[in-house]
């Protein structure tokens, strides 16, 4: 990417996203603002994602998926040591280096998706709400390597109507941003502890930061 004279790096991304993205942004921050929790909804995050690029079917690659698998795995990755002051397995690590390595074409669909699969049927919830959280960073970690060989579920079907992925009530469709949110609060909103303002500032980081990058990762 080249910048223009005086310009910065984000100045230039912000330049070179598409106008709907940038209107969803900015009406996402008011969202979060305006929200009891100081979180953001699935129907406007699925919005957000759905502007960074057309949905691609499971084990092909293009500009879309390869950004929301990128944001997935940098939301993911600052919340590593959450899942490490309780477990000493490197898992979730795992997940994204596959993530990373199949989206450069370092390793097979198939290798990517049996690994995701057997970490997240070795996944346990616990009663202690300490561990809890170091769950939701695995469950996050699974998340960003589904979404790198099958992209993020955006779109109704016979199965799953709209209403389902506006609103989830199942956590098999919960998405890596809200798994990672929650494990970053200390839990869900719902939970205790939860912490508002830590909410509040993952999802401004995740709008003001995170989205614009991996948007920018793909060029245009």
């Amino acid at each position: 990417m080249r910048f223009g004279e005086g310009e910065t790096a984000f100045e230039a991304t912000m330049r070179s996203m598409n106008e709907q993205l940038k209107t969803l942004l900015d009406k996402a921050k008011v969202e979060v603002a305006q929200s009891p929790h100081l979180g953001l909804s699935f129907k406007t995050r699925q919005a957000i994602l759905r502007e960074m690029g057309p949905v691609c079917p499971t084990g092909t690659l293009g500009p879309g998926l390869i950004r929301r698998a990128r944001l997935d795995c940098a939301i993911t990755k600052p919340a590593l040591p959450i899942w490490e002051a309780h477990y000493d397995s490197k898992d979730p690590h795992r997940m994204i280096q596959l993530a990373e390595q199949y989206l450069a074409g370092g390793c097979s669909f198939d290798d990517l998706w049996g690994k995701a699969d057997a970490f997240r049927g070795g996944l346990d919830t616990s009663d202690t709400p300490d561990k809890n959280v170091a769950y939701q960073v695995g469950r996050g970690s699974v998340c960003a390597a589904y979404v790198a060989g099958a992209d993020e579920l955006l779109q109704a079907d016979q199965g799953i109507p709209l209403k389902e992925l506006e609103n989830p009530e199942d956590p098999d469709h919960w998405d890596c941003a809200y798994w990672i949110a929650g494990a970053q609060a200390g839990g869900m909103p719902w939970e205790d502890p939860f912490d508002k303002a830590k909410y509040g500032q993952f999802w401004y980081w995740y709008l003001n930061v995170a989205v614009p990058e991996a948007w920018a990762s793909v060029p245009e």
